[in-house]
């Protein structure tokens, strides 16, 4: 007989919702996949502004910590 598990709980959160993608958006739908390609390149090395989800999630994962 199989070990009981511990109750776990999965939530599941859009990339959008997690951070500010609304300007990559813009140059994808303004000027095609190929400038917004040249876009995300030129910032991959900064991380992408926070969006509305994102301090929300941070303390949900914030309550594992806790135990």
């Amino acid at each position: 007989m199989p070990a009981p598990m511990a109750p776990l709980l999965t939530v599941a959160v859009a990339s959008s919702a997690l951070f500010d993608l609304r300007d990559g958006e813009a140059i994808f739908r303004s000027h095609g996949r190929l400038a917004y390609a040249e876009w995300v390149r030129a910032r991959e090395a900064e991380p992408p502004a926070p969006g509305a989800a994102l301090p929300f999630i941070r303390r949900l994962l914030a309550v594992n910590a806790a135990d």
